[in-house]
């Protein structure tokens, strides 16, 4: 499957990437002919993002999923991409205002 972050300081809704500050895939380090470890899409565009240049900037986050035909799955970030998130952002000078993400066909947000 495909699995995309990107973060933007534009206003929610805006889900153009040319303008993202940061973007993400899930990715897999290949040990022993198996799958080793792997980066979650969230966690590989906040380890992207550049250090903020004031504290406290807001920012949003959008995270899509889809199967090996196209069609959309369920995106939540997991816990540990949450908890990553909430720790890693704040020492960059960010925070997380919204993140978005897909429920069937529907893409849906959560305030942090």
């Amino acid at each position: 499957y495909h699995h995309i972050a990107f973060i933007t300081s534009n206003k929610p809704g805006a889900t153009d990437t040319t303008n993202a500050l940061s973007i993400g895939y899930n990715h897999y380090t290949i040990q022993n002919c198996h799958i080793g470890t792997s980066t979650h899409a969230e966690v590989h565009a906040i380890n992207n993002l550049p250090q903020s240049s004031r504290k406290n900037t807001a920012i949003y986050m959008y995270v899509l999923r889809t199967d090996r035909t196209g069609t959309i799955k369920y995106s939540k970030p997991c816990t540990q991409c949450q908890q990553f998130m909430e720790k890693t952002l704040k020492m960059r000078g960010y925070y997380l205002k919204k993140i978005y993400y897909t429920v069937g066909e529907q893409l849906i947000y959560e305030t942090m």
